[in-house]
């Protein structure tokens, strides 16, 4: 019985055993999600800061380069990153929640010429099939399954330059998320290049990404678990993307 109420007690008080706390987390420039340009840094910091504010905590969120961005939390500078996708490579330094800020679907941009038909598909894996020159970026999720499955490929630096190379014809597609090619079309290519190109319907691949923690931080599992408990109430209603111009 003194078990059942010092839970009860604890899911209670819960929130007050955290008032005035500040946790400190980081991000990379990821528009429509997050951006330093964007009101409140992005709905994805909003988010974030509307559910770790449920226990009355401070969630402090910094938008840095991204290879600053990892290796911080990595070292324990900050508490927790987002938006990750979960990887084997970046579970040895983050640990990760039962529940993701949200589920992001990637697609591809390509060369009307090429495809002037369209070009619907809906696995990496036939996409490669078709005999495509795909340009990516070399710290993306489809970086290594590029290489396992032989495909023809390159890889640059930038996103601006995957796109360039679509328009010009030096390459076939590009893939990326969605809603963030939406806004990087807009971004990287001028209106006469955005004729060039069109956009598949179809995801090619569907991923959830996360607030991680850094496995420095011994509090990691603590602010997992507090995650996992007051996110689901909050995150369906508190993430709105703003929605993009047409390209």
């Amino acid at each position: 019985m003194k078990r059942i109420w010092g839970i009860l007690f604890s899911f209670l008080v819960g929130p007050a055993v955290y008032a005035g706390e500040t946790i400190q987390i980081n991000s990379g420039e990821f528009p429509p999600y997050v951006s330093s340009q964007l009101p409140n840094n992005g709905p994805h910091a909003e988010a974030i800061r509307k559910v770790f504010s449920k226990a009355q905590i401070d969630a402090h969120i910094e938008i840095q380069p991204w290879v600053r961005t990892y290796e911080e939390v990595k070292k324990g500078v900050r508490a927790a990153s987002f938006p990750w996708l979960k990887t084997e490579g970046r579970v040895v330094d983050l640990y990760y929640p039962k529940v993701p800020i949200e589920i992001i679907k990637d697609i591809v941009v390509y060369n009307k010429a090429k495809f002037p038909n369209g070009l619907e598909v809906k696995s990496l894996e036939e996409l490669v099939a078709k005999k495509v020159r795909i340009v990516g970026i070399d710290s993306y999720w489809y970086s290594s399954k590029l290489k396992e499955l032989n495909a023809n490929y390159e890889m640059v630096a930038t996103p601006a330059i995957a796109y360039g190379l679509v328009a010009r014809g030096r390459a076939d597609v590009h893939i990326n998320t969605d809603k963030v090619m939406m806004v990087e079309l807009m971004e990287f290519l001028t209106e006469e290049q955005r004729l060039l190109v069109a956009y598949s319907k179809t995801a090619i691949n569907e991923a959830p990404v996360f607030l991680a923690f850094s496995r420095k931080n011994p509090r990691h599992k603590e602010y997992a678990d507090l995650w996992d408990k007051l996110a689901p109430g909050v995150l369906k209603d508190a993430i709105v993307l703003p929605k993009p111009s047409a390209p």
